[in-house]
């Protein structure tokens, strides 16, 4: 694994605490340090922790290096609110639309209100969903 991070739910704030690699993880395992604000020594936090499932082309004229994401449409999502998770579906129908997130049937998914972090991955990615409300995805592009 190249890089990695974790968000850990915090009961006592209601928010997820953002946790990143220390180091390369080359087969002794992870070792994850809490990531501050430069600004304000904060630790990084969020109410609301979306992964969205995108697509990933890699732009013929300057490949390998540039990699076109488009958003546009719709797509898978994870939204972890509140120490739970939920599976939803991305959503923006128009190039001028704001994304928003839908249920499996229709309803619009309400946002903690607070700090959204979106975290975007390939749409090959892995959805590993561990013991004790664990999840882990692994990020893939394209």
């Amino acid at each position: 694994i190249s890089a990695y991070t974790r968000w850990d739910y915090d009961p006592a704030s209601g928010g997820y605490l953002r946790f990143q690699d220390a180091q390369e993880d080359e087969g002794a395992g992870e070792v994850l340090e809490p990531l501050t604000d430069r600004l304000n020594g904060q630790q990084v936090s969020a109410d609301n922790v979306v992964v969205l499932f995108l697509g990933h082309n890699i732009d013929p004229p300057y490949s390998p290096n540039v990699m076109m994401i488009g958003m546009f449409g719709e797509g898978d999502a994870i939204a972890f609110r509140d120490g739970l998770a939920y599976r939803l579906r991305w959503m923006r129908p128009q190039s001028d639309s704001v994304v928003y997130l839908e249920y499996p049937d229709g309803t619009v998914f309400p946002y903690k209100p607070g700090v959204t972090w979106y975290q975007v991955v390939g749409t090959s990615s892995e959805v590993i969903q561990g013991e004790e409300g664990a999840w882990r995805i692994l990020a893939y592009i394209p």
